[in-house]
C-alpha cells in the first residue's frame, strides 16, 4: 500500500542504521532498503511517496518523488505528473537528480559542527557541541567588527537552502542588523556578458563625472536574453560557446525547446572548439570549430560581410541603434572615425578591415564558410543567436558577449519572433519569485567583484573603484578578515589560480577566522576554523518554482523526506542563536516567525495578487504535490519586441534610448580607469574583437596549448563529486586532438600531465577528433586534491586559471589558459 504524503510533519530517521553508526562528524550510509522480518511476524514496513525537488544545480529545479520506507529513502522518482508529448511532456531529473538518495545519505556528509585542529587545508577537524560552535562564531566575529569594524566583515555564498520559498539572504539581514558587511556584485559565471549587455541595451553607466558606474542588480544578461520558447518559431539557431547537452540536461531546461525546433525543421549549428553532445549524432546538426577566444573575431567578419553584401538591416540599425554611423554618433565622439562601421571597414581604430579573410587565420575558420554563415543568418526566416558563458568567461569575456550580441543586431533578427539578442538562453521563463525575510538596510556601501575576494583579503585596503571594480566608495578601507562561507566551494577549489588563492588563506594573519558551512568536507571547507553542518533542501518543507527554460511553469510543494542525521540545522536557526548572542534575536526572527510562517505567507500574497491564474491554495498544494501550467509559444514575445516595433514609445534604458553600440560610459571608463597591463586589460566604446591573456595570439613555446573547460553532465561544480557512480558514469579526462597526442606519444587512456607556472595536474587523456588541434579541454568542478609534491591529483581546471581578471567587470578568466601536457 502507498500512501500519499499530505502533512507537514516529520518523521524519525531510521534508529539502528544513520543514526546508531555516526561517527566524528561524518555520517555513515544507511540502508537502501529496510527489509520485512516476515518469519518474525512483524508487519511489512509502510511506504510513502513525498514530494520534494531536486536541488543538484541552479539550472533546473525539477520535481521528484521520494519513496520513503519507515523514514528512510528507498528510492526517487522523477515527474510522472505529464506524457511523452510535446505540450503535455514530463520534467524528468537528470542524472545528478537521480541519484540525490546517495547525496542526501552519503558516509562523507558532514553531521555535526567541527572546529578546525590542524594547518588550515589540512582537513584536520573535531567535533563540537552546537553551544561551543555558536560561542566560537560570536567571540571571534565580534572581536573582528570591535577591532576593524563591519567592513571586514565578507560573505561568500552559493546557494545552499537558499532555493527554499521564503528563505534566502539570512546571513545579510543578520549582518545588516549589527552594523552591516562588505558585499559582492556578480558570479564567477556570467558577469562579464551582464556587462556587455548592461552597457548596450540597460544604461549600467550613470550620468554622473569620472568613473562610477551603476551596475543593476545581478540576472541584467537575464533581463535582455530571449524567453528560451522563443525558439520554437527559429529555422536557424547558431550557438556560440554553449554545452547545453551537458550543462542543461534536466527536463525543464533550453533542451526541450530546442527538440521542438528540431521537430519544426530548424537547423543547428554549434560553434565551438569541442564538438559536444548537443551536436555529435544529429542529423540537422553542424559543428563549426573555432580557436578558443576568438568569438569576437568571427562576429566582426560576421557583420563585415553582412555590410558588404548589402546583407545588414540598415533600416532598424538607423532607427534603433546609437554607433554604427556617423550621424547617429554622440556629440563627443563625432568626426573622429569612432563608430562601429569604421572598425568592420578599417577607416577607424587599428586600420584593419575586418574581412573573412582577416578573422580566417585568427579562428581557424576558411573564410568561404564565414560569408556563408552570415549569408544563411541573415535570409533566415528567424534566427536565433545564442551566447553561452563559455564565450565571456574569458579574460577578454565583455568584448566576446558584446561581439556576438552585434550579430543579430547588424542582420535584423532582433526583437522579431523566433530571433535572440545574442544572448544565452535564459534558464528561467515565466518561474514564481516570492517574498521571504527582507535583508533590511546594509550600512556598508562597498562592493566589490565577487571574483576578488581573495585579492580582497590580501590588499583590500589598496584597492579603488578606477582600478579594481569597487562599487560604492573610492576605495576600500580594510582587508577582509572575517569570512562567512555558506555551502560554497568557491574559496579553494573554484577560484581563479586556486594555488594562489589557497596560499594567502593558509596566512592565519590575513583572514582570522573563517566560518563555513556545507555538506560535506569539500577543498574550501578545509579551509575554515569553524564548519556547520546544515540540512539538505529535502529535509524541510520547500516549496520550490521550477527554474527552467522551457513552456512550463511549477510549484513543487515539497515537503519533508526525512529527518536530518546527526546535529545538522538550517542557517536560520544557527543565524537566530547567534542573533540572540547579539540581542538582536527579535528582529532577526521577526519576533519569533520561522521560514515556514514567512513562506505561507508569501505564497498567498502572491495568490491573492492573481498573476498566476489556478495557482492553488497552499494546502490544496500540498495535496497535489506538484502544480503544473503549460504554455504555448506563442504566450511569449522576443525581449524588446515592443521596442522593435516602437522605439520612440517604448525606448531603452540607456541614455540615448538606443541600443548602444557606441557607448560613451565605455569611453569614459576607458579614459578614466587605471590597467595593469595596457596589451590585454582595454576597455572599448565599440564591440571589437580583443585578443585575450593566455589566448590564441599570446602563443609561447612552453606552454603552446589552449585550455578550457566546459560543464559536466554529473556535477554542478563541484556538487556531486563525491558520488563515484557518477564518476564511472562519466569519467574525467583531457580531450586532445590526435594530432596533438601522437606529438606528445600519448594514447586514449594514457595517464598525462598538464601544467603551467601556477600549478600541475594529472589526469587520464581522451584522444578524440572532437576537439580542435593546439587545444585541450576537460569538466569543470572536481574537487582539488593536492599530493605531497603540490600536484593535483583532482585536477580541478583552476589550478591552472590566472587571476588576471577581465578589464570592465573585473571577473573569471577560466577559460584563457596556455598550459603543457606530457605522458607520465
Amino acid at each position: 500500500m502507498i500512501e500519499k504524503k499530505t502533512g507537514l510533519s516529520r518523521r524519525s530517521f531510521v534508529k539502528g542504521s544513520a543514526l546508531a553508526s555516526l561517527a566524528a562528524g561524518i555520517a555513515t550510509t544507511a540502508p537502501v532498503f529496510r527489509e520485512a522480518d516476515a518469519a518474525s511476524g512483524k508487519d511489512e514496513p509502510k511506504e510513502e511517496v513525498i514530494w520534494n525537488a531536486c536541488a543538484s544545480c541552479g539550472v533546473c529545479t525539477c520535481p521528484q518523488q521520494f519513496h520513503v520506507v519507515d523514514g528512510v529513502i528507498a528510492y526517487v522518482e522523477t515527474d510522472n505528473t505529464g506524457g511523452n508529448e510535446f505540450g503535455d511532456d514530463e520534467v524528468r531529473a537528470c542524472l545528478r537528480g537521480r541519484s540525490v538518495r546517495k547525496y542526501i545519505n552519503h558516509p562523507d556528509r558532514i553531521i555535526y559542527p567541527m572546529k578546525r585542529v590542524g594547518k588550515r587545508g589540512e582537513g584536520k577537524f573535531e567535533r563540537i557541541g552546537w553551544d561551543e560552535a555558536i560561542d566560537l562564531f560570536y567571540t571571534n566575529l565580534k572581536r573582528v567588527i570591535d577591532t576593524y569594524g563591519n567592513d571586514a566583515v565578507f560573505e561568500n555564498c552559493a546557494g545552499g537552502t537558499h532555493e527554499s520559498f521564503g528563505l534566502g539572504g539570512e546571513f545579510a539581514r543578520f549582518m545588516n542588523l549589527i552594523g552591516g558587511y562588505l558585499r559582492s556584485y556578480g558570479t564567477d559565471s556570467e558577469t562579464q556578458a551582464e556587462f556587455a549587455a548592461g552597457f548596450m541595451l540597460h544604461g549600467c553607466y550613470s550620468k554622473g563625472s569620472g568613473a562610477e558606474v551603476t551596475f543593476p542588480a545581478y540576472g541584467i544578461a537575464y533581463n535582455g536574453a530571449s524567453p528560451a520558447p522563443v525558439v520554437q518559431d527559429s529555422d536557424l539557431v547558431v550557438m556560440f560557446g554553449s554545452s547545453a547537452a551537458t550543462s542543461r540536461i534536466g527536463g525543464g531546461s533550453i533542451m526541450y525547446e530546442f527538440a521542438k525546433a528540431r521537430e519544426n525543421g530548424a537547423r543547428f549549428i554549434w560553434i565551438d572548439p569541442r564538438r559536444g553532445e548537443e551536436s555529435a549524432g544529429r542529423a540537422n546538426d553542424e559543428w563549426l570549430p573555432i580557436r578558443p577566444g576568438t568569438d569576437g573575431a568571427l562576429a566582426a567578419a560576421l557583420c563585415h560581410t553582412m555590410f558588404k553584401e548589402g546583407l545588414a538591416d540598415e533600416e532598424f540599425l538607423h532607427s534603433h541603434t546609437v554607433g554604427i554611423y556617423e550621424e547617429t554618433m554622440p556629440a563627443s565622439a563625432k568626426g573622429m572615425n569612432k563608430t562601429y562601421l569604421d572598425y568592420l571597414m578599417g577607416t577607424g581604430y587599428d586600420k584593419v578591415e575586418k574581412t573573412a579573410e582577416w578573422a580566417s587565420p585568427i579562428t581557424g575558420i576558411p573564410s568561404k564558410e564565414i560569408k556563408q554563415l552570415a549569408r544563411d543568418i541573415c535570409n533566415a526566416k528567424a534566427c536565433y543567436i545564442g551566447n553561452g558563458v563559455g564565450v565571456q568567461r574569458r579574460q577578454n569575456g565583455e568584448s566576446g558577449a558584446a561581439s556576438v550580441m552585434m550579430i543579430p543586431i547588424v542582420s535584423g533578427q532582433w526583437g522579431l519572433p523566433g530571433t535572440s539578442t545574442g544572448l544565452k538562453p535564459p534558464c528561467s521563463t515565466k518561474a514564481i519569485y516570492w517574498p521571504g525575510f527582507k535583508a533590511t538596510q546594509n550600512s556598508v556601501d562597498a562592493i566589490i567583484p565577487v571574483t576578488k575576494r581573495i585579492e580582497a583579503v590580501e590588499r583590500g585596503h589598496e584597492m579603488t573603484s578606477t582600478h579594481d571594480g569597487i562599487l560604492g566608495v573610492d576605495h576600500l578601507s580594510n582587508d577582509i578578515k572575517f569570512i562567512y562561507n555558506h555551502a560554497c566551494n568557491m574559496l579553494a577549489n573554484q577560484n581563479s589560480d586556486v594555488n594562489w588563492a589557497a596560499s594567502i588563506l593558509e596566512d592565519e594573519s590575513k583572514c582570522e577566522y573563517i566560518v563555513g558551512s556545507d555538506w560535506f568536507l569539500s577543498s574550501s571547507a578545509k579551509y575554515c576554523d569553524l564548519l556547520l553542518p546544515e540540512i539538505m533542501p529535502q529535509e524541510a518543507m520547500r516549496i520550490t518554482s521550477l527554474q527552467t527554460g522551457a513552456s512550463i511553469e511549477q510549484l513543487v510543494y515539497g515537503q519533508q523526506v526525512q529527518e536530518a542525521p546527526g546535529e545538522c540545522r538550517s542557517e536560520f536557526e544557527w543565524l537566530s542563536d547567534l542573533a540572540e548572542r547579539f540581542g538582536i534575536k527579535d528582529q532577526y526572527t521577526d519576533n519569533g516567525s520561522n521560514p515556514n510562517e514567512k513562506a505561507r505567507l508569501g505564497y498567498e500574497m502572491i495568490r491573492s495578487m492573481g498573476m498566476y491564474p489556478g495557482m492553488p491554495t497552499l494546502e490544496e498544494g500540498i495535496k497535489m504535490g506538484v502544480w503544473t501550467r503549460r504554455f504555448n509559444p506563442s504566450d511569449y514575445k522576443p525581449t524588446f519586441a515592443d521596442f522593435r516595433a516602437d522605439p520612440e514609445g517604448h525606448p531603452l534604458k540607456t541614455p540615448s534610448g538606443k541600443i548602444e553600440v557606441y557607448s560613451e560610459g565605455l569611453q569614459r571608463i576607458a579614459d578614466t580607469w587605471e590597467f595593469d597591463d595596457p596589451q590585454y586589460d582595454k576597455v572599448n566604446p565599440i564591440p571589437m574583437y580583443q585578443p585575450d591573456f593566455e589566448g590564441y595570439e599570446d602563443k609561447n613555446s612552453e606552454y603552446p596549448l589552449q585550455v578550457f573547460s566546459w560543464k559536466s553532465k554529473i556535477r554542478y561544480h563541484s556538487k556531486f563529486d563525491q558520488i563515484e557512480w557518477l564518476r564511472q558514469a562519466s569519467r574525467h579526462t583531457l580531450w586532445i586532438n590526435p594530432i596533438d597526442a601522437d606529438a606528445r606519444g600519448i594514447k586514449n587512456g594514457d595517464k598525462v600531465r598538464i601544467f603551467n607556472s601556477r600549478g600541475t595536474a594529472e589526469i587520464e587523456a581522451r584522444v578524440t577528433e572532437r576537439i580542435i588541434p593546439g587545444a585541450v579541454a576537460m569538466e569543470e568542478g572536481r574537487n582539488r586534491d593536492i599530493d605531497d609534491n603540490g600536484i593535483d591529483k583532482g585536477c580541478v581546471i583552476n589550478t591552472l586559471v590566472s587571476h588576471h581578471w577581465s578589464p570592465l567587470a573585473k571577473h573569471n578568466p577560466s577559460n584563457s589558459i596556455r598550459a603543457q601536457v606530457e605522458k607520465l
